[in-house]
């Protein structure tokens, strides 16, 4: 009980330290006002309830996410682009597992790493551990041309595309088409007899 009180204590205290930092100085910066909330007494809700005090809060937010979005693209290039030069020098992956490993499990181009070291350099990765790929198929090294183009660039996420509903419906004639082809001979009658179900229960949704 009486720890739970501390807690809460420790809790009103980081918060009213908070709120008076962020309202000293309208350029107070996010990370110096969070310095002030005792990280195991608040939750996250509470840090950005604390924030809205300051009409600068959503600016100043967006101001440090931009240059951290800056700087991690700019020293994940140099990661990787030494992972792979040590690599073909040295012929280990210290570097480049390193690197990988220290990728939050939710990085967003953790995939187009492991595309583009795998498409400029002899690897193999086997139960998230990289190791060289000494296959009699094993590609070479092309450092000059994975240094041309960052790692992200050379994978990039998939467009997402929003489909409606007769997208849908075009999408399933399309398939369906294809079995009326001259070259496309049905192996048993049960096999015609579930064309044509398909094709009626696409018809009730056209």
């Amino acid at each position: 009980m009486a720890q739970g009180k501390t807690a809460a204590i420790a809790a009103n205290d980081g918060l009213q330290a908070a709120e008076a930092a962020v309202e000293a100085s309208a350029d107070a910066t996010v990370e110096a006002a969070v310095d002030h909330f005792p990280t195991t007494a608040l939750t996250m809700a509470q840090r950005v309830k604390t924030l809205q005090a300051s009409g600068n809060a959503f600016k100043i937010a967006l101001r440090e996410f931009s240059k951290s979005a800056h700087n991690t693209m700019k020293y994940a290039r140099i990661c990787a682009e030494l992972a792979i030069l040590h690599f073909e020098q040295h012929g280990d992956l210290v570097y480049a597992q390193a690197f990988l490993d220290n990728m939050p499990k939710n990085f967003v181009r953790r995939a187009a790493f492991l595309k583009w070291l795998a498409a400029f350099s002899p690897v193999t990765m086997s139960q998230g551990k990289l190791a060289k790929d000494k296959g009699a198929k094993a590609i070479s090294f092309n450092t000059e041309k994975a240094l041309a183009t960052p790692f992200w660039d050379f994978a990039p996420d998939p467009e997402n595309v929003m489909w409606g509903e007769t997208d849908v419906v075009k999408a399933l004639k399309s398939a369906i088409r294809r079995f009326d082809g001259d070259n496309y001979t049905p192996a048993s009658p049960a096999a015609t007899l579930k064309l044509e179900a398909a094709k009626a229960a696409i018809a009730k949704i056209s």
